[in-house]
C-alpha cells in the first residue's frame, strides 16, 4: 500500500462518517419541523412542501457555496478553473450539509406517504397538482440556493 491510498482511504471513511452524521441530522430535522407544523394547525403535506423548499434551498447553496468543483458546472467561466485549496477546504462541510442533511432533510418516502392516500381515494389530479407543485418549489429552491451560494462563494 501507498501513502496516496492510505490517504484516500482515510478519507472515504471521514466523509462516510460525515455523510452519515449529516443525516442523522437531516432526518430528526424533518421529523421536528413536520411536528411543528403540524403542531400550529398545518398537515403534514404542508410541512413536507416548507421542508423540501428549505432543503432545496440548503442543496443549491452548499452546492455552490461550499464545493468549488459543483462550481464549475454552473459557472460557465469557472469551468477551466482548478481550485484544489478550496476543494479541500470545503468538501467536508459539502458532505455533511449537501449530501448527509440535505440528502435526509429531503426524501421520497415522506412525499409517498402524502401522495399515495390521495391516488388509493382516486384523488389523481389532486396528487398531481401537489407532485408538480412540489417539485416547481423545489426547484425554484434551489435556484434560489445556488444564486445565494455564488454570492456566499464570490
Amino acid at each position: 500500500m501507498t501513502d496516496g491510498n492510505e490517504g484516500r482511504r482515510q478519507d472515504r471513511a471521514v466523509t462516510l462518517v460525515l455523510v452519515a452524521a449529516g443525516g442523522a441530522f437531516g432526518a430528526t430535522a424533518r421529523f421536528v419541523m413536520e411536528g411543528v407544523v403540524v403542531a400550529i394547525g398545518g398537515s403534514t403535506l404542508v410541512a413536507l412542501v416548507l421542508v423540501n423548499a428549505l432543503g432545496g434551498f440548503l442543496l443549491g447553496w452548499a452546492f455552490v457555496g461550499l464545493d468549488p468543483r459543483a462550481a464549475r458546472l454552473v459557472d460557465a467561466e469557472k469551468a477551466f478553473t482548478d481550485l484544489p485549496e478550496a476543494r479541500s477546504r470545503h468538501r467536508i462541510l459539502a458532505a455533511f450539509l449537501a449530501t448527509g442533511f440535505c440528502g435526509a432533510f429531503t426524501t421520497y418516502s415522506s412525499l409517498a406517504r402524502e401522495f399515495l392516500p390521495l391516488v388509493r381515494t382516486g384523488a389523481w389530479l389532486e396528487g398531481a397538482s401537489w407532485l408538480i407543485g412540489l417539485l416547481a418549489i423545489g426547484l425554484v429552491a434551489l435556484v434560489a440556493g445556488i444564486r445565494t451560494g455564488r454570492r456566499f462563494r464570490d
